[in-house]
């Protein structure tokens, strides 16, 4: 043992001082080991355990880490919460690489606690979400065989006395990150080089079956490995025999070495034959705790509300009605990493299968919705396709690693002999359904109702209104009805997904061809839990739902509704590929959000918020002589023009303005007299509330564009409400009991 690693003489639990140091950040010491994480905290967690100088390090100095083993693994340590009242307990993470340089935390739970020191309700390994796959310590590129250890720590070890030894570049030493009672999928398997000899612990305590879990689960990986695995015997002498658990780690802290090994893989023996027949269903077979332990704990969505991202969907109208555009407007979002009626989408390619128009006509609509050149290479066309081919679809899928797959239209895209009345057809869609999950991607297949309108909506069941077999939309994860408006405006688009039912106006823009929505996306949030996101993002900058869930101490699907909702603000971006190979959504702070709590904090402290509202419009009143337009003298008030409201916290002024939408551009340096106030109810004010004092709650007017919302172009208006430069009206003929939302500045006073 190195001399600068003294024994201690008491195994207790440290105080978070002497392990943590300072630089610890409270904001992120209870992520989950299975979150996979940055390279930069994986090196903060390195950090911390360097300046611990406590348990962790002497428990790794017993076990044969030297400085230079932990630096080469960048072993760390990380916290965890345990027991009824979560209490805090610090573990020793080994990265376990997720991929785009992520890691998993595996955490060895305060190993230095024994006996009665160490509560009942603390395992051993904290690896909750980490899936079962092969942990490599070394790996070099000539490798030719592999020594499997059965633990990271034995894998570890041998690994680093394998570099440099001179047979060293021909194995490889890995680990399975499930320990020995787990085998991971056939394809994690294919990534051990050649010939593979397990070493497994001897002499392990048997469990309540009289069997040993080493011994055990040696066999059942050999036996996955078939005639590429062999068994081994960790080297040891006679007095070791009666050492429970020998394994790897106590072979070479006696003094065995990397020949001794060498020699002992050349006396492995091949697997027993298994001992039952092969079943496929036991295979598939998992408890609920696998099933709970390797699903992620957030929904995610390709378009948060409407689809989610790996399930099949069925989108159907009447013929000639736009159901084609609405495939494409996705498309085109998801190859941008723009929005789709709103709403924020990950950015990703796309195969479209455009099976009714021309190649000419595709052309003119890529034209019209603006397809950038980076755009178009995200995006790829199949001019024919039929589900016999789905086999080479996966194939290309396994290829482009697409977010989502358009298959336009059902009936061109079936070779059977079924009709669409038939039971037998949904049948069809399943594989495509199976598709979806396993190419963790989204798959639309555009379909035709029977005719359906705004008119008839509300009476009948609109996704009955599908053409063909109810098993076709029993098949789907969810169904897409778009409702024909007279005249070609004022559609409705009816959705369920399997978490709920969404109806939305929408309309066709002629001039880009893409569907949009007639009014903005405002998810129904609780304001306070809003407000503590956006505290807690202002410190930390980065986020996945997870953690900020975790960290607010807020419910999952309410934080990623808010997290969703700020991303179409412009206030966040999605910094991954959300969602895939279970690599969670990472949120980022944009300029957007910063700039709103400069602009809120000058709001609270300058000479204007001192002031008090009544100060600010006389300050801004043009008909007052000597009022500051430019506010050149007030540094600490910036432009507030077309800036997203962000409330303040608890030690919000009252009077401060409520701010709108961020703008795209720059603005002038002033005070634009048409934001709202919340406190404001006089007369006078009110009249710096609305575009024009003539537009108020009551009054009648016209709308400037009505064939966009549906609204009669002759008809006079009334309007019932006000509220955020959006007006509801109503009007004779009203089908709507709430009336319909429209800006204001489409408005006209009569």
């Amino acid at each position: 043992m190195p001399k600068d690693y003294p024994i201690p003489t008491a195994l207790t639990r440290l105080p978070s001082a002497n392990i943590a140091g300072t630089q610890d950040s409270s904001i992120r010491k209870y992520a989950s080991s299975g979150v996979p994480v940055s390279s930069d905290l994986i090196q903060e967690d390195y950090e911390r355990l360097q300046q611990s100088k406590g348990k962790a390090l002497d428990w790794l100095a017993r076990r044969g880490f030297t400085p230079q083993m932990i630096e080469l693994y960048r072993l760390g340590v990380i916290r965890v919460q345990r027991g009824p009242t979560r209490q805090t307990f610090w573990g020793i993470s080994i990265p376990i690489p997720a991929g785009n340089d992520n890691y998993f935390r595996k955490a060895r739970i305060a190993p230095w606690l024994t006996g009665t020191e160490r509560p009942d309700y603390v395992e051993d390994w904290n690896q909750k979400g980490i899936s079962k796959q092969v942990f490599f310590t070394w790996n070099p590129p000539a490798a030719e065989q592999t020594f499997l250890c059965e633990g990271e720590w034995d894998a570890m070890l041998l690994g680093w006395q394998m570099r440099s030894h001179p047979e060293g570049s021909k194995i490889a030493v890995a680990s399975f990150t499930c320990g020995c009672s787990a085998v991971p999928n056939s394809t994690e398997l294919l990534r051990l080089p050649g010939k593979v000899t397990i070493f497994y612990d001897r002499n392990d305590t048997p469990n309540k079956d009289g069997l040993r879990p080493g011994e055990e689960g040696a066999k059942k990986t050999a036996q996955a490995l078939e005639e590429r695995g062999a068994i081994a015997l960790v080297p040891q002498l006679e007095e070791h025999s009666k050492i429970k658990g020998w394994d790897v780690s106590d072979a070479l802290n006696a003094g065995f070495n990397v020949d001794d090994f060498i020699k002992a893989s050349q006396q492995a023996i091949a697997a027993p034959p298994p001992d039952r027949p092969p079943n496929a269903l036991r295979e598939r077979l998992v408890s609920f705790k696998e099933l709970v332990d390797r699903t992620p704990d957030v929904q995610e969505w390709l378009v948060p509300g409407l689809m989610t991202s790996n399930e099949l969907f069925i989108v159907a109208a009447a013929p000639r009605q736009g159901k084609s555009l609405i495939g494409l407007t996705l498309a085109h979002a998801i190859a941008t990493g723009g929005k789709f009626l709103g709403r924020p989408v990950a950015q990703g390619k796309v195969i479209y299968a455009n099976l009714e128009d021309s190649d000419f006509k595709i052309k003119e609509r890529l034209q019209a919705q603006g397809w950038s050149d980076a755009a178009l290479a995200e995006a790829f066309a199949l001019d024919t396709f039929k589900l016999s081919e789905l086999q080479e679809l996966a194939e290309l899928a396994d290829e482009i690693n697409p977010r989502l797959i358009v298959l336009d239209t059902l009936s061109r895209i079936r070779d059977d002999r079924f009709s669409e009345d038939k039971s037998e057809i949904g049948k069809l869609l399943e594989p495509l359904q199976d598709l979806a999950k396993a190419k963790d991607c989204a798959v639309i297949v555009i379909h035709h109702t029977t005719k359906v309108t705004v008119e008839n909506a509300d009476m009948i069941d609109v996704f009955s209104t599908m053409r063909g077999s109810s098993s076709i939309r029993a098949t789907a994860r969810g169904s897409w009805i778009l409702a024909a408006a007279p005249g070609g405006v004022g559609q409705r688009l009816f959705v369920e997904h399997g978490w709920g039912k969404e109806d939305l106006r929408v309309y066709l823009d002629e001039n880009t061809l893409e569907w949009k929505p007639v009014n903005e996306w405002k998810p129904n949030v609780n304001e306070g839990q809003r407000q503590r996101i956006l505290d807690y993002l202002l410190v930390v900058e980065e986020a996945t739902v997870t953690q900020a869930a975790c960290d607010c101490q807020l419910p999952l699907r309410s934080v990623g509704t808010i997290l969703s909702a700020l991303t179409s603000e412009g206030l966040l971006n999605i910094k991954n590929n959300t969602g895939r190979g279970r690599i969670p959504a990472l949120y980022v702070v944009t300029p957007n959000l910063r700039e709103l709590k400069q602009i809120e904090e000058g709001l609270k402290h300058g000479m204007l918020a001192e002031q008090g509202e009544e100060a600010l419009l006389q300050e801004n009143d043009p008909s007052r002589e000597g009022s500051h337009r430019s506010h050149s003298t007030h540094n600490n008030v910036r432009d507030v023009n077309n800036v997203p409201t962000l409330k303040s916290g608890s030690n919000s002024a009252q009077n401060a303005p409520n701010i709108g939408q961020i703008s795209n551009t720059a603005a002038p340096n002033h005070v634009n007299l048409s934001q709202n106030f919340s406190s404001s109810d006089t007369e006078s004010q009110q009249d710096h509330l609305q575009p024009s004092k003539t537009l108020k709650v009551g009054s009648k007017c016209k709308a400037t564009q009505p064939d966009i919302y549906g609204l009669p172009g002759t008809n006079e208006l009334r309007i019932t409400r006000i509220e955020d430069n959006m007006a509801t009206v109503t009007f004779d003929g009203c089908r709507s009991p709430n009336g319909v939302d429209i800006p204001l500045d489409l408005l006209e006073a009569l």
